[in-house]
């Protein structure tokens, strides 16, 4: 089995594909889901966009 060497991380689903260490929401001003929350990552090879996204639930904080 896989070890997941990648500590938790949170992206966003948006066009920035920002990174972020903390839980939170899009700070990018031109990123479609700004203000978007960020979701866990799921990746275990650092590939933070090659997994599934039909699997998020994507929420907004507006």
């Amino acid at each position: 089995m896989a070890q997941n060497i990648y500590k938790e991380h949170y992206v966003c689903l948006g066009g920035c594909k920002g990174v972020s260490n903390t839980p939170g929401v899009c700070q990018a001003l031109d990123c479609a889901h700004h203000h978007h929350e960020l979701v866990k990552c799921p990746c275990t090879d650092g590939c933070h966009f090659n997994f599934d996204l039909k699997k998020f639930k994507v929420s907004s904080k507006k």
